[in-house]
């Protein structure tokens, strides 16, 4: 399976206390255990409001909660996570590990780039 993936991703970053812009940058190369989704949704955390009003953390890409489609993968990445290009994830840091442990979460990768 082949899908488009473009040189560029579109992402909204917070510039400035209660500021968000949407910029553009270059997609960096992968990594071999690593992949690239085509994020879909991207909800946002409890703490967030704090931060998008306070004056640190200037410039950064809130949100981190994503559900998106697989683009590309590493050469490694594809058997060490058990997915394929087109599936669509879930992808977890390890702070969201304890909200759903004894869950029936599917596709849930924990401290990697997927």
């Amino acid at each position: 399976m082949i899908i488009p993936v473009s040189q560029t991703c579109r992402i909204a970053v917070k510039t400035a206390p209660e500021a968000t812009e949407v910029l553009e940058f270059p997609i960096p190369p992968i990594g071999e255990t690593e992949g690239l989704l085509r994020i879909e949704a991207c909800g946002v955390g409890g703490a967030e409001p704090e931060h998008y009003r306070s004056p640190r953390r200037v410039p950064i890409a809130m949100g981190h909660q994503i559900v998106g489609t697989i683009v590309a993968l590493g050469a490694k990445a594809g058997r060490m996570w058990n997915v394929e290009l087109g599936e669509r994830v879930a992808p977890l840091d390890s702070a969201a590990r304890e909200a759903i442990l004894g869950g029936n979460a599917a596709r849930i990768f924990f401290g990697q780039t997927v």
